[in-house]
């Protein structure tokens, strides 16, 4: 059974087209395929890769629930992540990183620019 980040690399054609896209390397994008998830940090940016087709409650159903919560929303339920996409370059200025030691992607993305 395919899971979700494997599901988002063949989406977008490959590891690294995928870590291309996120402005990451193909091996910390091969390393998550190994133990078959993606840091919390990066499922954000993997969901507007994949143009949600593969979301963030996919990706870390530990961390952002399965999606069921969500309402009428849809993918625009942002307040269950805690946090915009500004807030992590706000944070990678700051110097601070994820648990994983995974720092911010390099670019704030507007997801309202998405529609």
């Amino acid at each position: 059974m395919e899971n979700a980040i494997l599901k988002a690399c063949r989406l977008v054609g490959g590891q690294s087209k995928l870590a291309k896209a996120l402005g990451i390397s193909p091996q910390a994008v091969q390393q998550w395929v190994s133990r078959q998830f993606a840091p919390a940090c990066r499922c954000r940016a993997i969901e507007t890769a994949t143009l949600g087709r593969v979301s963030r409650f996919e990706l870390r159903p530990d961390i952002f629930g399965d999606g069921s919560d969500r309402g009428d929303k849809g993918d625009r339920g942002d307040e269950s992540l805690g946090a915009s996409v500004t807030d992590f370059s706000e944070a990678k200025e700051a110097g601070q990183t994820s648990r994983d030691g995974a720092t911010a992607p390099p670019y704030s993305l507007d997801v309202e620019e998405m529609d």
